[in-house]
C-alpha cells in the first residue's frame, strides 16, 4: 500500500519553488533557446551608387549604394536580399553601415543592421569589406530571431562577395 507523505514547506522552500514554477513557466525555449552557427556566402551586385564630393580634404566622399544578391549556405542557395547603405570614405577607404534584408522562398524575412570597412587592395575598384552585423527583426519562421556575426569580402567595382559567420536563437 502507497502512503501520501506531505513535507512541510518552509518561507526558503516557498521562494525556491517560486523561482522554480517562474523559470518553467517562461518555458525551455524562452530561457535555453540553443544558438544556430551558421556560415556562407553572399554575392551581390550594386545597381545604384550615389557620391557626394565633401570637399574638406582630397578624395573625400560620401556614398548611398543599394545592392542584390544571393545568400549560399554550404553549397546550397537559400535567400535572395537587398543591402541598402552608406560610406563615408578617404581616398577609397573607410566606414559603412546600412541594412541587409533576406528574403527566403516561403516568404520569410531577416533584416541585418551592419557596420564595417571599406579598405582598397590594389586597384581603384577593388577593395576589401569586412565588418559586423546584427539582427534585427525576423517574420515568420524567424519571428523573435536575435543573433549576428561577422563578414569578410571583396568588392571588384559594383560586384563583390562576403563570407560571414553568425549565430542565432529563436523563441
Amino acid at each position: 500500500m502507497l502512503t501520501e507523505r506531505v513535507l512541510p514547506i518552509n518561507r526558503g522552500s516557498r521562494w525556491a519553488l517560486a523561482f522554480v514554477a517562474l523559470i518553467w513557466g517562461l518555458g525551455p525555449a524562452s530561457v535555453w533557446a540553443a544558438e544556430v552557427p551558421e556560415s556562407g556566402r553572399d554575392v551581390f551586385h550594386c545597381s545604384e551608387e550615389n557620391t557626394i564630393e565633401i570637399g574638406d580634404v582630397a578624395d573625400h566622399f560620401i556614398t548611398v549604394f543599394v545592392c542584390e544578391g544571393m545568400r549560399f549556405v554550404g553549397d546550397s542557395y537559400v535567400a535572395s536580399f537587398e543591402f541598402n547603405g552608406s560610406g563615408d570614405y578617404v581616398a577609397g577607404a573607410g566606414r559603412e553601415i546600412g541594412y541587409q534584408i533576406l528574403t527566403y522562398s516561403d516568404g520569410a524575412t531577416r533584416v541585418l543592421r551592419f557596420e564595417g570597412t571599406r579598405t582598397p587592395a590594389g586597384s581603384d575598384i577593388d577593395a576589401v569589406l569586412e565588418g559586423t552585423y546584427e539582427i534585427t527583426k525576423g517574420t515568420d519562421r524567424f519571428s523573435g530571431i536575435k543573433g549576428g556575426g561577422s563578414y569578410k569580402g571583396k568588392s571588384f567595382g559594383g560586384n563583390g562577395y562576403l563570407d560571414w559567420t553568425s549565430r542565432y536563437s529563436l523563441p
